[in-house]
């Protein structure tokens, strides 16, 4: 059975990452690299008037296809603004924090937390699956930290369990950068 497509674009720089997040995320990633690309063989530079917008209503999923969209935001040329909807939990909120500037509605929920994760295998490999795992979990964390103005000692006590926020807290914890209170307003800011 083929996964639900978890991304949509609305028009030329506009997505929309939605549902459970799987590897069909991989259509973000190229519309990212391909929206750079052509706008340096339009110009033949970068265009400082452009961005792309990703809109998030998301309940989270897989932390390696999520880790290759971040790593991606970041590396743009353009700019990317990422506008949390109704949920970003988990994966969903670790994309809204790579946006250049983050936007989140003031009742958007937001989670993140250690994730979960399952292991089928023999005895003897799981030994390198956890140290893989502990290594993956130190990486989200830094990460975090790094996008934040949480600090390291708060975010290890909410870590072990699910730390929920809305949009509002999540802008005073510097999860994002401004609350959509108008989407005149929001339209104007990412234009």
């Amino acid at each position: 059975m083929a996964e639900e497509k978890c991304v949509d674009f609305w028009d030329d720089h506009t997505m929309f990452i939605h549902g459970e997040i799987n590897d069909s995320l991989i259509e973000a990633i190229r519309f990212i690299i391909d929206y750079n690309a052509s706008n340096r063989i339009l110009s033949g530079d970068h265009r400082s008037n452009d961005s792309i917008r990703i809109f998030i209503d998301s309940v989270g999923g897989s932390l390696s296809i999520t880790n290759a969209l971040i790593q991606t935001i970041q590396a743009s040329e353009t700019p990317v603004y990422t506008i949390g909807l109704g949920k970003c939990l988990s994966s969903g909120a670790l994309i809204l924090m790579a946006g250049l500037e983050r936007f989140a509605f003031p009742s958007t929920e937001i989670l993140i937390h250690d994730g979960e994760m399952a292991y089928q295998q023999s005895c003897t490999k799981f030994s390198s699956w956890t140290d893989f795992a502990a290594a993956q979990n130190a990486r989200v964390i830094e990460y975090i930290l790094d996008n934040t103005k949480l600090k390291a000692d708060d975010l290890a006590a909410h870590m072990s369990y699910d730390y929920w926020m809305f949009g509002d807290e999540a802008k005073d914890k510097g999860v994002i950068d401004q609350l959509i209170i108008s989407l005149d307003d929001l339209n104007n800011r990412i234009a």
